[in-house]
């Protein structure tokens, strides 16, 4: 906390992507109750324009970071599917533990883009 009892924050600005590129933001969302996790996918063009989104629902519960990368995993294979091929990838997730998990979304990404 700073100074004064209030939370400082980062505010993230959007920046243009270069043209022709897609910019896919991955989010994942917890149910404890449900024992559930949601991730939704969005995709947009280089001038902020929604393209597509998808969600998917998978259990059980997990950490944050987790839910984010097979978030990250569901993007790429559905950008794949897609024939998208000129994507940057966005999720909130800064720690990254489950090396299967990715070296699977490398590899994935080495052979589809």
């Amino acid at each position: 906390m700073s100074q004064g009892g209030t939370r400082s924050r980062e505010v993230a600005e959007w920046t243009k992507l270069a043209g022709g590129r897609y910019k896919c933001s991955i989010a994942a969302s917890f149910s404890s109750s449900l024992n559930m996790v949601d991730t939704g996918i969005c995709l947009r063009n280089d001038s902020g324009v929604f393209v597509l989104a998808k969600t998917n629902c998978f259990s059980p519960l997990c950490d944050v970071y987790v839910g984010e990368v097979v978030g990250l995993h569901m993007a790429l294979q559905w950008m794949d599917a897609l024939h998208f091929d000129i994507v940057d990838f966005a999720f909130d997730s800064k720690r990254v533990v489950f090396d299967c998990i990715i070296s699977v979304c490398r590899q994935l990404f080495i052979d589809s883009f």
